[in-house]
């Protein structure tokens, strides 16, 4: 699946159909951080996301999940650390998966 990302204001934002509030669409806890290292700059971008293996794609590993949100951990040439993926994660899965992998498009 496609997911496209905007930065508006210093913040990242996943642009998809929801009827909440727009702060739950927000990117924050290191995955602000793991976007502004694949986006190179750039206020946009687009990644394939999948549960399935994807050619030259980053890993997130799940850690550990909660009631709010569950936290991934990457260990690439790009960015090391871990990241916090909210509810919206399971609005796009159904469920927090154990490994979600990303291709930039």
């Amino acid at each position: 699946m496609k997911l496209r990302f905007i930065k508006l204001s210093n913040k990242w934002f996943v642009d998809i159909p929801w009827d909440g509030d727009v702060n739950d669409l927000q990117m924050i806890s290191g995955s602000d951080l793991f976007l502004d290292c694949l986006s190179m700059g750039n206020f946009y971008i687009e990644l394939e996301v999948s549960t399935n293996i994807l050619d030259n794609s980053y890993v997130l590993t799940k850690k550990q999940e909660d009631e709010f949100g569950a936290y991934y951990s990457t260990y690439n040439y790009i960015y090391k650390g871990d990241i916090w993926l909210c509810n919206v994660t399971k609005h796009i899965f159904e469920t927090f998966p154990e490994k979600i992998y990303i291709k930039i498009k």
